[in-house]
């Protein structure tokens, strides 16, 4: 999704249409896929160690068996090269962008950071900003401030939103006593920042788009 709207954004800014670079979409939107599945593959095969641990993972193949170990690493490394494979009929700044996003989910995030480092979800929502940048490469090499923007913005939001899922799952305030201010204060943030930020994306979502000497401001409200 998040690499169509990078890929839709850059056709408007570049005031080029679907028509010319419908090819290139499907290439993205694919290639973007298979790079995601092979890298939550690769999670699901080095994690399953800690997935037998939380409920919500235990069902997983890797856990239960259901498909061999030794299978799931082949799938995961199939699916990873043939999306960087599919990225690259785009361009290789796009297969590069794919590889960028891979490495930081699988390497950064995965083996690196998740098991050592609180600070493990900001690495990983690295990967999960990447997809608008792979989009908008595909259309347009130069990846301009606009795109930053885009890219930042989907990066701020994710670390807010997977603590308001964890803070929820784990009991969040409830299991807060009253004289701990740390805690509390915490968990307001958590709900304030994600439900503020989801307000923003979904009422309130605003681009800024230059036409010709004018700079319009497009605001939709839902």
């Amino acid at each position: 999704m998040t690499a169509f709207a990078g890929f839709w954004l850059a056709l408007f800014y570049t005031g080029s249409s679907l028509s010319q670079y419908w090819h290139v979409l499907l290439v993205i939107l694919i290639g973007t896929a298979f790079v995601i599945a092979g890298g939550c593959v690769l999670n699901n095969y080095y994690d399953r160690d800690i997935d037998q641990i939380m409920k919500r993972t235990q069902s997983r193949p890797t856990v239960t068996g259901t498909i061999d170990i030794g299978h799931v690493l082949i799938i995961g490394i199939s699916l990873s090269l043939i999306g960087i494979l599919v990225l690259s009929l785009a361009s290789i700044q796009t297969a590069l962008l794919g590889l960028f996003g891979w490495f930081s989910y699988v390497v950064l995030y995965t083996i690196w950071t998740k098991r050592r480092y609180t600070i493990n979800t900001a690495i990983g929502s690295l990967s999960g900003a990447v997809p608008p940048l792979i989009g908008w490469s595909a259309v347009e090499p130069n990846l301009g401030a606009n795109a930053w923007v885009l890219f930042l913005l989907i990066f701020i939001w994710q670390t807010p939103a997977f603590f308001s899922d964890c803070n929820k799952e784990s009991g969040g305030l409830s299991k807060c006593q009253d004289s701990d201010v740390t805690c509390n204060i915490w968990n307001f943030y958590y709900k304030t920042a994600d439900v503020n930020i989801c307000h923003m994306f979904i009422t309130d979502t605003i681009f800024f788009a230059r036409d010709r000497n004018r700079v319009c401001y497009i605001s939709n409200h839902a």
